[in-house]
């Protein structure tokens, strides 16, 4: 694999975000991180935009508006604790405000690289195949949620979480997957849903096993499991529950001013309804109630194009999916626990079966409960699948493992292959190059 030439294509998306610097900005009426000034850095204020601000604002002051408490705290107590050491050894020669952005981008960049290698020896350790391996670690270097791993948003602290776990399970180590699904549920709320990698690598070993005590230990060991994974969830709801129904001081006066003027619900004026809930769940009601999430609660004529937006990566994963079960409904019903591992029809192996099914519930939950065009970076962060269909579809082209920029440019650029293969390729790198330049110049694109 060529790291420098992977560390070069970031740079490259890198120096997109800088277009604010050159070009004016779309101004939407949208959340902005309270008492900021202008001695903040504008070099790097191109990945903050849309839910950075959120990010950027709870890394510095922590949760004060009740809306914030969609955005789980694991991303925010890292920019903090790495913005708090560089402010310190900096010696306060730039402000906390410009430590949070650039720290929020060097630990953003360092997660994705470092993603980039475990996806490499995952899909390796998965397919044994070198060819497949690097066409997929390619498609992830041009993600279509690329934006998202670079600017202040968890998806790249999240993204390394799931895979490193993935990487975990695959070799057999299911106490340490374990314990990073459990920081990816601490990360993003989808991280609960790894739970189904868990059950599932355990299901196949109940499989296999005969004696019946050993299936009562590995019952008691899937529960301690699951509950490290649940756990913390429930901590984030005991935390919120503590700061806005039991603490609720008052914030700085800037940022009370800033929340009355946005007409947002400020911790310490006022007790929220959820509190007195027999089980305050706060997290379902800031999404129905702030984030208007529900099902079909999307479906409105507005929303047309983000509709558009999302359709490219659910279209991709539902067309695999339904070629993957084509003439392979046991799989269905007998959860792919049985069966050979070798090739399936069209070169699909069963080990696909739980990337596939955990990727057609993303996207079906995106399409009906979400703001579907978040569908796109969350198939693209939550599981490798979405890279794993477009290196198996894009085997026209050999690319050797320690690729260059000129095998990268023609396996992109070359347009003797089929019509899928560009059509997919075109969406990797036309994602990847629009995204950065729409999101830096804050037009919509979330």
């Amino acid at each position: 694999m060529n790291f420098k030439l992977i560390a070069r294509v970031n740079l490259i998306f890198v120096a997109l975000i800088l277009l604010p610097c050159f070009f004016p900005s779309h101004d939407p009426d949208v959340f902005r991180a309270p008492c900021e000034n202008n001695k903040t850095s504008q070099l790097l204020i191109g990945i903050t935009r849309w839910d950075a601000e959120y990010f950027r604002s709870i890394g510095k002051h922590g949760y004060v508006y009740e809306n914030q408490l969609a955005f789980f705290p694991l991303f925010p107590l890292a920019l903090n604790l790495s913005a708090n050491i560089l402010y310190f050894f900096l010696f306060g020669y730039i402000n906390f405000s410009t430590c949070i952005i650039f720290v929020g981008l060097i630990v953003n960049l360092s997660f994705h690289v470092i993603t980039t290698i475990i996806l490499h020896k995952l899909t390796d350790l998965t397919f044994h195949d070198k060819k497949f391996t690097t066409r997929a670690v390619i498609f992830y270097v041009f993600s279509p949620a690329k934006i998202f791993f670079i600017s202040l948003y968890s998806e790249s602290l999240f993204c390394f979480f799931t895979f490193s776990g993935l990487y975990y399970l695959k070799n057999n180590k299911p106490f340490k997957a374990t314990l990073l699904f459990s920081l990816s549920a601490a990360t993003r709320s989808n991280g609960i849903l790894n739970i189904g990698y868990i059950l599932y690598y355990h299901l196949n070993k109940i499989y296999l096993i005969e004696k019946f005590h050993e299936i009562v230990g590995c019952i008691l060991q899937i529960l301690l499991e699951v509950c490290l994974i649940v756990l913390p969830f429930i901590a984030y709801l005991w935390y919120g529950y503590y700061l806005f129904c039991e603490k609720a001081s008052l914030p700085s006066d800037c940022i009370l001013e800033y929340g009355i003027m946005r007409n947002y619900n400020v911790r310490g004026m006022f007790k929220p309804d959820w509190c007195s809930s027999y089980i305050p769940n706060f997290y379902g009601h800031i999404q129905r109630y702030h984030w208007n999430v529900g099902f079909l609660r999307y479906y409105e004529v507005k929303q047309v194009p983000n509709f558009l937006l999302a359709f490219p990566v659910i279209l991709l994963v539902m067309i695999f999916a339904a070629i993957f079960f084509n003439g392979r409904r046991d799989l269905i019903f007998n959860l792919g626990l049985k069966g050979s591992d070798g090739n399936g029809p069209a070169g699909l192996i069963r080990s696909f079966y739980p990337f596939v099914v955990h990727g057609v519930f993303l996207c079906v939950f995106g399409l009906l409960f979400m703001h579907v065009q978040v569908t796109t970076r969350m198939v693209a962060s939550s599981s490798p699948l979405l890279y794993w269909i477009g290196a198996w579809i894009c085997k026209t082209y050999a690319i050797n493992r320690n690729f260059n920029f000129d095998d990268v440019f023609i396996f992109f650029a070359n347009t003797s292959v089929p019509s899928i293969e560009k059509a997919t390729k075109l969406f990797f790198v036309g994602y990847s190059i629009i995204g950065c330049v729409a999101f830096s110049l804050y037009l919509p694109w979330t």
